[in-house]
């Protein structure tokens, strides 16, 4: 697809940004065509979160997505203006997909808010960020994620991730698929990032 290249590819276990495959850890990472910062240092994470492996691409409008919370999601951002206003987005409308759903505010370029993170997201991600705030200064952990975020900030389009995460009190590892979303402001910028975050299936451990 002409919206992303494949510019890079390494042997590392990476929870953030992009990959060609989950097996051995394994990844190539994915940039925009349109001069988004370009996310190439990445680093493990397995410390931080839940995940072992993640892929990441741009949204495909004839592409459907996996999972059916992260799929109604990018419906109602593609029906919603594209990007839509973050005075569109009320959780109250989203009651039924409310504990697979984040929003994190971009405060300014590169820095960030995590301010909702729902009871789901916080069980597949392993820990719960709200209320922390992170840049692309921060240590590797956040700087890698504050990245990514600003590649979805820069190119005004979703971006959905796959992969896999060991959840506590389940066995082997689990396929999850998340979609971060930009939202702007009356000025148009993007100063919001909503997102939702499901589990699909169950991958064995001697598989990965």
């Amino acid at each position: 697809m002409a919206a992303y290249a494949a510019v890079v590819g390494r042997q590392l276990n990476c929870p953030i940004t992009a990959g060609e495959t989950a097996r051995n850890g394994g990844f190539s990472v994915y940039i925009s065509a349109n001069e988004a910062p370009v996310v190439n240092d990445l680093e493990r994470m397995n410390d931080f979160t839940n995940f072992r492996g993640i892929r990441a691409r741009l949204t495909e409008r004839d592409r459907p997505l996996a999972g059916i919370r992260t799929q109604r999601l990018l419906t109602w951002w593609l029906n919603n203006g594209a990007p839509p206003l973050r005075s569109q987005f009320d959780i109250v409308d989203h009651a039924a997909d409310a504990p697979n759903i984040f929003l994190i505010r971009r405060i300014r370029p590169g820095w960030f808010d995590y301010r909702l993170a729902g009871q789901e997201v916080i069980r597949i991600v392993g820990r719960n960020s709200r209320g922390e705030i992170f840049s692309v200064e921060d240590d590797e952990n956040r700087a890698v994620f504050a990245r990514h975020l600003e590649n979805v900030a820069h190119d005004r389009m979703p971006w959905v991730c796959d992969g896999t995460t060991e959840i506590h009190g389940r066995v082997g590892l689990i396929q999850f698929e998340s979609i971060d979303c930009p939202l702007v402001n009356e000025d148009g910028d993007v100063d919001w990032i909503i997102g939702s975050m499901d589990v699909q299936k169950r991958q064995p451990a001697d598989d990965i």
